[in-house]
Formats: structure tokens, C-alpha cells, sequence
């Protein structure tokens, strides 16, 4: 379903079932509203400690990726010193 293609850095994945992009306002619609629909509050909680695990995980990821720009920051401040 999704085919691997290699950018000089990054992997792209493309999906070989997507539609075209098209713009809205390519269409002539106009001026498009983007705004989201509301999704449906679930009372399942073990849905909602999967949805929190998730949003930790991601948090953790985000902290240790500042943590590794500020010692990069730190580092070339230090050096230009």
C-alpha cells in the first residue's frame, strides 16, 4: 500500500491509493471555512488512559528532543565564547 521513497535525508512514504491534492479554492469555491468537527466525547476509560499513554509518549519525545537542541545551543554558545 505505501511505497518507500528516498529524499536525500528523509524517507518519504506515498500512498499509492490517495486522491489528488486539490484546493478549495482551486475549485472556485471561494473563501473555505477549515474548521474541524467536534469529535464525540467517549466514557470508555480505557480508551482514555490509551489516549493519555499516547499524549505522554509523545510529550516525553518532544522533551528530550529540547533537551538535545539546548545542549546544541549551549555548545555553540560555550564555543563562540
Amino acid at each position: 500500500m505505501y511505497r518507500e521513497a528516498l529524499n536525500k535525508t528523509t524517507k518519504v512514504y506515498i500512498c499509492h491509493n490517495a486522491a489528488p491534492y486539490k484546493s478549495k479554492k482551486m475549485e472556485g469555491e471561494g473563501n473555505v471555512s477549515h474548521a474541524k468537527k467536534e469529535k464525540e466525547k467517549t466514557n470508555d476509560p480505557v480508551k482514555l488512559r490509551m489516549k493519555v499513554e499516547k499524549l505522554d509518549a509523545k510529550i516525553d519525545a518532544l522533551k528530550a528532543k529540547k533537551e538535545e537542541i539546548i545542549k546544541q545551543l549551549y555548545d555553540l554558545e560555550g564555543a563562540g565564547s
